[in-house]
């Protein structure tokens, strides 16, 4: 039963002494336990009687009964918001294996990711015009000036670019014919060809400076698609770090005057869900005869008397 308020403690007084008499014999307490459908033993129920009966004569006078009632509602309500340790430690322990498993499955895509980034830069490296592209842009190589500067070609070509001055030129600039992703001769005369319309071996000044110009943009967008990527993995990395470190993480322990604080049933907030008095029968019980700890044992009994008494 919940003893969950003063008025249901004066319904309690009233229905149990239903002739006024204002006092109970042991007899009469048992019976009264016994109709309000409390599994009580007699040896219970009279431990019980001679615990509240405070001035030990024999018999428990409504005064007695009151106090005792508001000392179970008290306690019950001390223990009700009492956070329980090892439940609490199976919900954190629940809490951290759930984000354990997100943390896993980020630092999964982490690794994808990674992965993705080291295919982008293998791909890119392969590539010849974007090797090209970002040659001349660490060199700071100017389209419009350079045709002028690489072209030796005279007569009907005189300012035009052939395919053996630009693949010199590169060739000075320092591109790397080792590694893993050598440039070859081959390779800088096929991106030559892709600008060369009627291949004829040569690039007018506009051809050039377009070849050029296309061969940095494709050395700019694919460093920033890399750039990306690299963002991207980082990003996922350092949050499987942040998660997989919260899952490690105890959570803290609640202070402990919060449950004291919370355990007034006069308290603002309190929601009056008390004790059952089943519980007092419990072998564990502090009111019977060997016990220890209140209420923990019991729950399923809790709405029994408060039926009785609607």
């Amino acid at each position: 039963m919940l003893l969950a308020s003063d008025e249901i403690v004066k319904k309690i007084l009233k229905d149990w002494d239903k002739r006024g008499k204002g006092e109970f014999a042991k007899a009469e307490f048992r019976l009264n336990l016994r109709e309000f459908g409390l599994n009580a033993s007699s040896a219970d129920a009279d431990s019980l009687f001679d615990l509240w009966d405070e001035d030990k004569g024999g018999v428990l006078d409504l005064k007695e009964l009151r106090s005792a009632l508001i000392r179970v509602r008290a306690e019950a309500a001390k223990w009700r918001d009492t956070p329980d340790p090892e439940l609490e430690r199976i919900k954190d322990l629940r809490r951290r294996a759930e984000m354990a498993m997100d943390a896993a499955k980020t630092a999964k895509r982490a690794d994808e990711l990674e992965a993705e980034l080291d295919d982008l830069t293998t791909k890119l490296d392969s590539k010849a015009d974007v090797r090209l592209g970002a040659l001349l842009v660490r060199r700071c190589i100017k389209p419009s000036t350079v045709v002028m500067q690489w072209s030796t070609s005279r007569g009907d070509h005189a300012g035009e670019l052939s395919k053996m001055e630009f693949r010199k030129a590169v060739q000075q600039l320092g591109l790397d014919s080792k590694g893993p992703h050598p440039t070859t001769i081959e390779d800088i005369d096929a991106v030559f060809d892709t600008f060369d319309a009627d291949h004829g071996g040569y690039l007018d000044m506009e051809e050039a400076k377009t070849m050029l110009s296309s061969l940095e943009k494709a050395a700019e967008e694919a460093e920033h698609e890399r750039f990306q990527k690299r963002q991207a993995a980082q990003r996922m990395r350092a949050s499987a770090t942040r998660k997989a470190k919260a899952a490690t993480t105890p959570a803290p322990e609640q202070p402990s005057g919060a449950a004291e604080a919370s355990a007034d049933p006069d308290s603002p907030g309190s929601d009056g869900r008390l004790l059952s008095i089943d519980a007092l029968f419990e072998p564990d019980s502090p009111t019977s005869p060997g016990g220890a700890s209140l209420l923990r044992q019991n729950a399923k009994a809790t709405q029994k008397v408060e039926q009785a008494l609607r």
